[in-house]
């Protein structure tokens, strides 16, 4: 063993009963239960950003369906009046349409089973860090 690798273990072991002497438990609970608190805010705010982002992709979802519904009217329309040309176009809108709102399907069935798993974990985590807070106060 180098002299340079025992003077750092001396150094270390000297730190280290000094860190542990000024440690105090009741602060060390403290802190982590203010990070605890840190964490379940994340989660909050992670929870509404991922229920606005729900919200979003089903309105996107709701104009596409809109869009489909009337390039369908419009194709009707156009061979009504024996227009096939514009009969296809809007038949080919309507299918990039569609395969858009079939692409959007797997996220949206995906995300109301992950939101509502978090936000099982986020009360609970809610509900057992005011009472381990209230019994600390007393």
């Amino acid at each position: 063993m180098s002299l340079f690798q025992r003077a750092h273990d001396i150094l270390n072991a000297k730190a280290n009963k000094a860190l542990d002497a000024a440690e105090k438990p009741d602060e060390m609970l403290d802190l982590s239960y203010e990070q605890m608190l840190d964490q379940l805010t994340k989660v909050r705010q992670a929870l509404v950003s991922v229920a606005a982002s729900r919200k979003q992709l089903e309105l996107q979802e709701q104009q596409l369906q809109h869009s489909v519904d009337h390039l369908q009217d419009q194709a009707k329309q156009a061979l009504a009046i024996g227009r096939e040309d514009l009969a296809r176009e809007a038949l080919s809108r309507k299918a990039a349409a569609q395969a858009q709102i079939d692409g959007m399907e797997p996220q949206h069935s995906s995300s109301p089973s992950k939101s509502r798993s978090w936000s099982r974990r986020c009360r609970r985590c809610s509900s057992g860090s005011t009472r381990s807070g209230r019994r600390r106060r007393r």
